[in-house]
């Protein structure tokens, strides 16, 4: 078994080579973000299968030949080595502000070799019976066993058949910032439509059916575990700015852009935009020197902005200048509109409501328009929705990097504060679209507003415009920013002439 581990990574890592090549050589502009998705979706998993059925001191080798091989093919994806704090971040799940680069290291091994024995111990020896063939189940066992104590050891105990943090484990968890975000008692929990059944305040219990479903479940909610382990001990490691970067990408469903294959043209980013949106996530975006100025400039101005940009480049998403903020915003609104019309409702834009206006005590009217209203045909209700981007960094947030979404909690305030009650949650208008919506005119089947897709086309285009103002304000350093020698048209005209 592990000459086949070794056959495996040999072909992964001889795939990664090719992957190099074609990043060197520029084939496309949007060809990175696809040759990531091959990176994360499948030469990286070259062992999964190995690790299911061969404890980690056989396979442990072939690991790390191949977890070398792909951090060097990301570090060529974004010219330039990642650091062991970018590393153990980009293998963390979307939700916890990572890439979901599923490596094969010690912990997520035991996890899956363990998950493994559990669902198939007791058929495999009532197999070898039926067969009359000898089983050796006792090695099994132990290595099982051994698999169980890492976990242990990492923090997470499947001992009792259902996956619980230990108590120690559970301190530390529970004094990291994520606790505020998912409370232990719904770390091990799958989405709400996966544990549909049970009860407000219970643990699920193990998957009925097929081994392979009940190894699935049991193996998906330790892993759940240990990442959330992996995101509190890392972010007690960063600094400010990274911190910041991390839990405001955070969050639950958040992050489905990065392991999302980018199929239809919503999902594709330029090869610049693409590894200034990674770097940014992991918080390694960097000004290429000290002493930059800021070019963004707003139509009709004699001059830029010219403000200092820090090393961060925080500047660039909080600057007024230039059509930056003003084109995240449409983009947004663009791409909620689409996807409500696909399920056949109606939507204004820019609509004026004047339930909403308010009178000053001078007697000034003070006009107040939504982004969109929508409404279904056969529906009773209206929806009013404004969108609002806030960046990251904006000076009024205080605690950025220990709160989880506080960008986002506080654009919700503003718009309670605003509207009041006026404004409806993206849920409720699932709900509407799933009784009254429609794929397309004509059709009979019930079609409700797809919220994973939507997530992923809106955190596409934000984080496309949010890179495109980063750029920008760079001017002409943004190649260097990019680690980028020449540009793809420099490169094209030189190897048309041979050089």
């Amino acid at each position: 078994m592990a000459s086949s581990a070794e056959k495996r990574v040999g072909a992964a890592c001889e795939d990664l080579a090719r992957l190099e090549v074609a990043v060197r050589a520029r084939v496309h502009v949007e060809a990175d973000q696809a040759l990531w998705s091959v990176l994360q979706r499948s030469i990286s998993r070259a062992l999964d299968y190995d690790m299911r059925v061969c404890p980690w001191e056989y396979i442990e080798s072939h690991a790390w030949k191949l977890e070398e091989a792909c951090w060097m093919a990301l570090g060529v994806l974004l010219s330039g080595p990642l650091d062991a704090q970018a590393r153990a971040q980009a293998m963390l799940p979307g939700a916890l502000g990572g890439l979901a680069l599923g490596l094969p290291t010690r912990t997520r091994a035991a996890a899956t070799f363990q998950a493994t024995h559990a669902a198939h111990a007791q058929a495999a020896a009532l197999l070898s019976a039926r067969l009359r063939r000898p089983h050796n189940g006792r090695q099994d066992d132990e290595a099982a066993r051994r698999a169980a104590e890492v976990l242990r050891d990492a923090g997470v105990d499947v001992r009792g058949g259902e996956p619980t943090f230990t108590m120690a484990a559970r301190r530390r968890y529970e004094a990291g910032p994520w606790h505020s975000d998912t409370p232990t008692s719904e770390v091990f929990r799958f989405p709400v439509h996966a544990t549909r059944s049970a009860a407000p305040g219970s643990a699920p219990a193990v998957a009925a059916g097929p081994p392979r479903a009940q190894r699935g479940h049991v193996h998906g909610r330790t892993l759940l575990g240990l990442d959330a382990l992996a995101a509190t001990e890392l972010h007690a490691e960063l600094d400010v700015h990274r911190q910041t970067s991390m839990l405001q990408a955070g969050g639950p469903g958040s992050g489905s852009f990065w392991s999302t294959v980018p199929d239809r043209p919503a999902l594709r980013m330029a090869n610049s935009q693409w590894a200034v949106s990674t770097k940014c996530r992991l918080g390694i975006c960097r000004a290429p020197e000290a002493g930059l100025t800021c070019v963004l400039q707003n139509r009709g101005d004699d001059e830029p902005c010219g403000a200092p940009l820090d090393s961060n480049l925080h500047h660039p998403t909080v600057c007024r200048a230039g059509a930056g903020r003003l084109k995240s915003h449409t983009a947004a609104v663009a791409v909620l509109m689409k996807h409500l019309r696909a399920t056949g409702a109606f939507v204004a834009l820019e609509a004026a409501i004047p339930e909403l206006y308010l009178i000053d005590d001078d007697g000034v009217v003070h006009e107040r328009f939504m982004d969109l209203v929508v409404w279904w045909p056969g529906g009773s209700r209206r929806y009013l929705l404004d969108v609002t981007i806030r960046s990251l960094f904006a000076a009024g947030l205080t605690t950025p990097h220990l709160l989880p979404g506080a960008a986002a909690r506080e654009g919700e305030k503003d718009k309670t504060r605003h509207y009041r009650a006026a404004l409806q949650a993206l849920a409720t208008l699932h709900r509407e679209s799933a009784e009254f919506g429609r794929l397309r005119p004509g059709t009979t089947n019930a079609s409700a507003l797809a919220l994973g897709r939507l997530r992923a086309d809106l955190e596409a285009e934000v984080a496309r415009h949010a890179a495109q103002t980063q750029l920008a304000a760079l001017g002409g350093m943004s190649l260097r920013a990019l680690g980028w020698a020449t540009s793809a048209q420099q490169w094209r005209r030189n190897d048309a002439h041979g050089n």
